[in-house]
């Protein structure tokens, strides 16, 4: 399983204070969603690892508060965000399993809404996050393979209360995921992803201090493959998301987790040199309590070894 789990859910900054007009302008954000990468719950054999880079960008230019009119006029957020990643596939028990760790770091730019620019702190450190996975199903014969795992997340980076745009969470979330693949034809294969992410509270979410809570936030994926050769893939993919609602101190932000994307992506892999190289496409298609990106893209390379 080779897999960026961060994406724009996570990039995508809500701003405190635009949304809930008695709070003061914090740093509150979307919550984490867990997106995954075509072929990311195929397995690899036990003793592979893989150190993979990946550059993502967002642009966002409308921002969707619950219960209120879209802010569109004047509306911009730019983000551009890198991930180192180690992955480890071993064997337990002849069961395959997959670990891995991953630091995320980058941050944003031309940050505004409706007209009132943000303050953006230039580069930042995100939250660290370990993974897990265990493979139930590895049917290579039948292409068939069932993964469950989850992923921890760590809040070791950049927040401050007092700025509109925080890389870090200043809190701890868990996500629990489960992805299954089916073969369909010799060249076809489809990929169904879901997962549920909890969080912790931020007690520093505001200048004054509130405590900011969420409730669980789920997505569901969908990835449909194609190997146009032994080592070019395209895939074309949906994602939906849902849950996710924050409050104050007991007082609605405006934020949640409610989207709806569509994602085009296509791989090679150098077989001398071992290395993947992956180009993926995102737009919104629906976006409530949050910010709706109109054009997002990843480059991820993989190194295996």
């Amino acid at each position: 399983m080779i897999r960026k789990t961060i994406k724009h859910r996570l990039l995508a900054a809500t701003f405190m204070g635009l949304a809930v007009a008695a709070a003061p302008l914090g740093g509150l954000r979307n919550a984490y969603a867990v997106d995954t990468q075509a072929h990311d719950f195929l397995p690899l054999p036990a003793g592979t690892n893989i150190v993979l880079g990946y550059y993502v960008l967002g642009n966002y230019e409308e921002y969707d508060p619950v219960g209120a009119p879209p802010i569109k006029n004047n509306t911009h957020v730019q983000a551009q965000v890198g991930i180192a990643r180690y992955v480890r596939y071993y064997d337990i028990s002849n069961i395959r399993f997959l670990t891995s760790i991953y630091q995320v770091f980058g941050g944003y730019s031309d940050a505004r809404i409706g007209g009132t620019e943000l303050q953006t702190p230039g580069v930042q450190l995100g939250d660290l996050s370990i993974d897990t996975f265990a493979w139930a199903i590895n049917n290579p014969d039948k292409g068939q393979y069932w993964a469950l795992g989850g992923y921890i997340h760590i809040p070791d980076g950049n927040w401050n209360r007092n700025v509109a745009t925080n890389l870090g969470d200043n809190r701890f979330s868990g996500t629990v995921q489960t992805g299954y693949i089916q073969r369909l034809a010799p060249k076809l294969d489809t990929e169904l992803v879901a997962d549920a992410t909890f969080y912790g509270n931020n007690t520093q979410a505001a200048i004054s201090g509130g405590t900011l809570s969420e409730q669980p936030s789920y997505e569901g994926q969908m990835w449909l493959n194609y190997k146009f050769t032994p080592v070019d893939t395209g895939s074309f993919g949906f994602t939906g998301n849902f849950g996710g609602y924050s409050s104050v101190d007991g007082v609605a932000t405006g934020n949640k987790t409610e989207s709806e994307e569509i994602r085009l992506s296509g791989s090679h892999f150098f077989v001398k040199p071992g290395v993947q190289a992956m180009v993926e496409l995102v737009h919104d298609l629906h976006v409530v309590g949050g910010f709706n990106e109109n054009f997002g893209m990843m480059v991820r390379i993989a190194k295996v070894f």
